[in-house]
């Protein structure tokens, strides 16, 4: 018999915590498939840190609810979803047509469980921040029940510390909703809009160490007057955020705006700030980070990281044309100044992490980042047919002190 059946069930897990990549879920699946040894070991991993697809989520609480052991060692959470599952091919082709919310029956499988049903409505009933939310959470299990289970979830892992939602839609995620900034307003309103959610939210608010914002913002339209769409200072102990550019300059007239205040809506909790799609424009909140940094406000702040959406020399030529610091040597001479590290990623082509399929951070962390581009290109077909043209691939990190680190 092989060796490793023997070693305890400590390593065995500690061997299975280092199963990563894109494949993991079927990789973790298969190691459950090689012998009834190994099975628990992927199981718990799969259950431990979860990563599945917004329509799975019915799954997921099932099992928890089958497997309540592992609740409180969750403190990871990774949701992917798409436009294309939720709305029309009509509306899919046309990315800058406005999406009404589109709200999803409980489906018979679901409405047929009595008893889970029954166990959704107790945890309702306790989150609940009071009655009239009660009734509006408990309506929308028949009614829009991926919001409503999307908030069971939430506030059924007491423990949760790192809530991963890059790949996704915000369109499904009304429960970012109360965090709208003040001078923001989603058109219309009462679509996207879930009052009850606030309790969900509010059991984050405190445990809340990673947030990573969904990134596809096409779809929805918000009032033209904001600049940043959410404040998030509520989250008195965040280190981590991770947001696209959109979501820290948005509308028609972003490029010819002054940037956001980033003491109006960034926690002074914050040690790391990823931006992903960026645009020529983040070198100017950047400035006003590093300004704000020498004034004393996030005393924990020491990194900030940029994958941009575009090659280099685009990125350059638009903010030539705008005006605006230089994308390289400006942001690196701000970020030094500050103290700060910084770490820039210029992909060889256009890319998103709606075309990758996956967070841009945690393909990065992985070591990924770079084979997925090459994957995104090779699909995108330029005028013609003819493939478009790819760039020299650009990535610089800088430390605190302002020497060049090494990969």
């Amino acid at each position: 018999m092989p060796l490793i059946y023997t070693l305890p069930n400590e390593l065995l897990l500690e061997i299975g915590s280092h199963i990563h990549g894109r494949h993991r879920n079927t990789d973790l699946a298969s190691l459950c498939l090689v012998s009834q040894r190994l099975r628990p070991v992927g199981q718990e991993h799969l259950l431990r840190e979860p990563t599945f697809h917004l329509d799975q989520i019915h799954n997921f609480l099932w099992e928890l609810g089958h497997r309540s052991w592992v609740i409180p060692k969750i403190r990871r959470l990774e949701i992917k979803s798409t436009r294309k599952s939720r709305v029309d091919a009509a509306d899919e082709r046309d990315a800058s047509r406005y999406i009404r919310y589109p709200a999803l029956a409980c489906p018979p499988q679901i409405a047929q469980s009595t008893e889970f049903l029954h166990r959704c409505n107790a945890l309702i009933a306790f989150y609940a921040r009071h009655p009239k939310h009660q009734a509006q959470w408990q309506t929308a299990l028949h009614t829009d029940v991926v919001a409503a289970l999307l908030g069971i979830a939430l506030v059924v892992l007491p423990n949760l510390q790192q809530l991963h939602l890059a790949a996704t839609w915000l369109m499904d995620f009304p429960v970012f909703a109360p965090l709208l900034a003040a001078n923001v307003t989603a058109r219309p309103s009462m679509d996207w809009k879930h009052d009850f959610l606030a309790g969900a939210l509010a059991a984050l608010r405190d445990n809340l160490r990673v947030l990573h914002v969904p990134t596809d913002l096409r779809g929805m339209q918000f009032a033209p007057r904001c600049r940043a769409l959410f404040d998030f200072r509520a989250f008195t102990r965040l280190r981590e955020l991770s947001l696209p550019m959109d979501a820290l300059s948005y509308g028609l007239y972003h490029r010819v705006r002054p940037p956001a205040e980033p003491r109006a809506i960034l926690p002074q909790s914050l040690e790391v700030l990823r931006i992903s799609e960026a645009t020529e424009t983040t070198a100017n909140f950047v400035n006003n980070l590093c300004l704000a940094k020498k004034r004393a406000s996030f005393p924990g702040l020491r990194r900030v990281e940029v994958i941009y959406c575009t090659h280099r020399g685009r990125i350059l030529t638009r903010a030539y044309t705008m005006r605006c610091p230089h994308p390289v040597r400006d942001v690196v001479s701000m970020c030094t100044d500050a103290g700060l590290g910084v770490w820039l990623y210029f992909p060889g082509s256009l890319m998103c992490t709606a075309d990758a399929g996956a967070s841009l951070w945690g393909l990065r962390d992985a070591g990924l980042l770079r084979e997925v581009e090459e994957e995104v290109w090779a699909k995108r077909m330029g005028v013609f047919g003819v493939p478009e043209p790819r760039w020299e691939v650009f990535e610089l990190g800088i430390d605190a002190d302002g020497d060049v680190e090494m990969e």
